[in-house]
């Protein structure tokens, strides 16, 4: 289960625990020491040698904020967030010591993280709990904590951005979501022609463009590129691997009775375009526009989308 919450909105939501909580953030750099905190307050879930390979495994390109909350001096509960490219997520949970369950400390320690994140520019956070079948008393405790803090039970938005007037693009698509079948996803496709606001936005946000003066300057072609929460997953032609990476990395679920389509019998579905591809995505080549041809190739593209531009007559 994954539940996420926006943090470009104001977060109205307080709570006070029963008794005195202190919540401090643990330096990175002591990271031993936050190995042994984060082993204290999941006992059951997780060991210090365990707490310290976890740590040490984040994605180098991330900021890391362990939190603690202590009593007294005793540390009672924990959440590692970790911050990425404008996304923050609560790693494995929000923990707390079973005595001290069901007096809102889990809940003033979410809250805090979430606050500290929008703080540090954060957009969105999200957090993944595998379930069991049928729900564990941790299980239900986690989903009331999730619910209750205003967290949106969603899985992840794969956004495609794409250039439509070009053929060879819109084949790319169908078979990117082929790749995106085995998981539960969302998939978006956003036109630069029809969405270019939210194209815009997805562009600026992952530096693949910039604003000049409020104008849109793209820092190369789009031809297509596709984002998973608002993050940048591949580009053209598509890696599925990195993608896979991406989506696994901001809690993507995998359907435990689906399979991939493999790369030599990708499927393109488009009307006027069945073919099967047998040779792997990544061996293919662009050919540049040649200055001789160049009237039959930009026709090809422009023509190829009815509501777009034509080579001939201008906008439709």
């Amino acid at each position: 289960m994954r539940w996420v919450w926006d943090l470009t909105r104001e977060i109205d939501i307080d709570v006070r625990p029963r008794e005195p909580v202190e919540i401090k953030l643990i330096p990175t750099r002591g990271i031993n020491v936050a190995a042994r905190i984060m082993a204290e307050t999941w006992k059951g879930y997780l060991t210090e040698r365990g707490a310290l390979e976890f740590l040490s495994g984040l994605p180098p390109s991330s900021q890391v904020f362990p939190f603690v909350a202590f009593r007294g001096g005793r540390p009672i509960g924990s959440v590692v967030a970790v911050l990425e490219y404008g996304v923050g997520e609560l790693c494995r949970g929000v923990h707390v010591l079973p005595e001290f369950r069901r007096r809102h400390v889990g809940k003033a320690l979410l809250l805090h993280a979430l606050r500290y994140l929008q703080g540090r520019g954060a957009r969105k956070a999200f957090v993944v709990r595998q379930m069991q079948a049928p729900l564990s008393e941790d299980d239900v405790a986690a989903s009331c904590l999730y619910d209750g803090a205003g967290g949106v039970r969603r899985p992840p938005l794969v956004e495609m951005v794409y250039t439509p007037q070009c053929p060879w693009t819109r084949q790319f698509l169908v078979m990117v979501r082929d790749w995106l079948l085995p998981y539960d996803v969302t998939v978006e496709e956003v036109s630069m022609w029809d969405r270019f606001e939210r194209a815009g936005e997805l562009l600026l946000g992952s530096g693949l463009a910039e604003d000049r003066g409020g104008r849109l300057a793209l820092k190369a072609n789009v031809f297509l590129k596709v984002f998973v929460d608002g993050v940048f997953a591949t580009g053209m032609p598509p890696d599925r691997d990195q993608l896979y990476h991406r989506l696994e990395r901001l809690g993507g679920r995998k359907h435990q009775d689906r399979s991939p389509v493999p790369d030599e019998v990708v499927r393109f579905g488009q009307p006027g375009y069945q073919t099967i591809l047998e040779t792997s995505p990544q061996d293919w080549a662009a050919v540049p526009l040649k200055q001789d041809r160049f009237h039959q190739q930009v026709a090809l593209c422009l023509d190829h989308h009815p509501s777009g531009w034509s080579a001939t007559g201008g906008r439709r």
